[in-house]
């Protein structure tokens, strides 16, 4: 297997080889580096380690696609995803991630579940207002805010702050986000939206830019 990879940073150390068949892993270090090996390797695999999924971000992509449409490509926007990747090839792999689809901040410490004070913090907003959206009494969830049996319904709310966070950048610019109208909603927030119950809407805008489909 040919893996072709667009890296602008430095790789970690490498490690002594295993044994095995490995796949054979070339590297760009510029956009244009990148187009020239598309045309003399034909990858079987094209990774943009760390590519911002802004226009210029997206120009890449679309270079990559108009050399080898049928090439497909691997974004990977933290480097801890590279785990797999670079053990394969022979490197020594970075320490594991948590998992993309939730955050640690998101639980509690001492259960390892997720906490519904924990996501009112991150939201901006009371404990009362995602115990209404859950259809769960204030009391209950203030009582135990952790329950096992608010871990489904909670699990909406880690989603969106999870991937949320991962697009952004930072807690900080995902509150902003979710605070600022936005026109694929027709101007609504989406922390409107989340409050009347159509966090699914707000989740899937937010995975569409992460693949690099906005709109």
């Amino acid at each position: 297997m040919n893996i072709l990879t667009l890296r602008t940073k430095p790789a970690p150390r490498r490690a002594r080889r295993g044994a095995g068949v490995l796949p054979r892993l070339a590297v760009a270090r510029s956009t244009a580096e990148l187009k020239a090996k598309m045309r003399s390797q034909h990858p079987d695999l094209v990774v943009l380690e760390e590519v911002a999924l802004d226009k210029r971000g997206q120009d890449v992509i679309h270079a990559i696609q108009a050399a080898s449409p049928s090439t497909p490509i691997l974004l990977l926007q933290n480097v801890a995803q590279l785990a797999e990747l670079h053990l394969a090839a022979g490197d020594k792999p970075p320490a594991a991630a948590p998992p993309a689809h939730t955050l640690p901040a998101l639980h509690n410490p001492a259960s390892s579940r997720l906490d519904a004070r924990r996501l009112a913090d991150f939201f901006q907003v009371s404990l009362s207002q995602v115990a209404h959206l859950m259809k769960r009494s204030p009391q209950s969830v203030h009582r135990t805010p952790d329950a096992p049996r608010l871990q489904s319904s909670l699990s909406l709310l880690a989603r969106i702050a999870a991937q949320l966070t991962r697009y952004i950048g930072s807690v900080e610019n995902a509150r902003l986000w979710l605070n600022a109208p936005h026109p694929e909603l027709d101007h609504a927030r989406p922390l409107d939206l989340i409050r009347h119950g159509k966090g699914e809407v707000v989740a899937e805008i937010i995975e569409d830019a992460l693949l690099g489909h906005p709109g």
